[in-house]
């Protein structure tokens, strides 16, 4: 972990300093954020932005896979998998109008760009066009197809939804061995547009489990519980790595954390 006085200075020098701020190297490639945001000031503290998470997405990749990284923000989960998995794909969804412009100029300019590609889009259940609310700029990880009222909203827009399963298909329906999710609370409706890829890929799943980003969707706790079982997928509390299989283990751990994992068990035959 950085000492404070280099987490200050490298806030200081990216997100204020005319020349550098909004633009930071980060696994060989220029990162380009909104100067202050708030996903930068993470980076500085923690040199590489949710490491654990990191770590965990990076054992299931696999050449020639797909990573899909919903709710890609400016790119931060999405340049590390480029730089150390030379042989995956990666497709990042952010619809968000204070993140895609900037995650779009880090892809212009990053060097393994041919396998990354970038879909302007929300993700949901059905695709159309759907209401978006916006936060101020530097707190764009907030944005979302709900306001969940973590942050004060500046405004909606519209934007276009589509579904995971109608993106996968348009690429040729390759292996999709790993898909990460941070969109506010609208995972479950993602995961309903996901179903054919979700049987034929059996990718593993990051996600966040907030109840106030959740509830705003009509989503109940026990929902999840009943997509892993659906699916035959096991729930795995990150980074702790113990199993959940009860809504008491479930609202546990959601008591002090917000990460978790949904990993594909063994099919077994009819």
């Amino acid at each position: 972990m950085p000492n404070k006085f280099k987490t200050e200075l490298k806030k200081f020098l990216y997100s204020r300093l005319p020349g550098l701020a909004g633009r930071y190297r980060y696994f060989g490639t220029e990162v380009h954020f909104m100067p202050g945001a708030f996903i930068f000031d993470i980076v500085a503290e923690e040199g590489i932005y949710e490491a654990d998470l990191l770590r965990q997405i990076q054992l299931f990749l696999r050449p020639g896979g797909y990573y899909f990284d919903v709710g890609a923000n400016v790119g931060f989960m999405s340049v590390p998998v480029i730089k150390t998995h030379p042989e995956t794909h990666v497709v990042s969804f952010e619809p968000s109008p204070n993140s895609l412009p900037f995650l779009l100029r880090t892809h212009a300019g990053a060097a393994d760009n041919q396998r990354w590609k970038i879909i302007g889009k929300a993700v949901g259940g059905e695709a159309g066009r759907a209401s978006f609310s916006t936060s101020r700029g530097k707190f764009a990880g907030y944005d979302g197809l709900r306001h969940t009222h973590r942050q004060e909203e500046v405004k909606k827009i519209e934007v276009e939804v589509s579904t995971l399963d109608h993106e996968w298909y348009l690429l040729g329906k390759p292996q999709v061995t790993c898909i990460k999710m941070d969109i506010e609370g609208a995972e479950m409706d993602a995961l309903a547009g996901a179903s054919q890829l979700m049987e034929s890929c059996r990718p593993a799943i990051f996600m966040e489990w907030y109840e106030d980003n959740f509830k705003c969707f009509g989503v109940q706790v026990t929902d999840l519980l009943t997509f892993a079982r659906k699916y035959n997928y096991q729930l795995v509390a990150t980074p702790q790595l113990f199993e959940i299989h009860t809504e008491l283990h479930l609202r546990m751990f959601m008591a002090t954390s917000g990460n978790i994992a949904l990993i594909p068990l063994p099919l077994t035959a009819p």
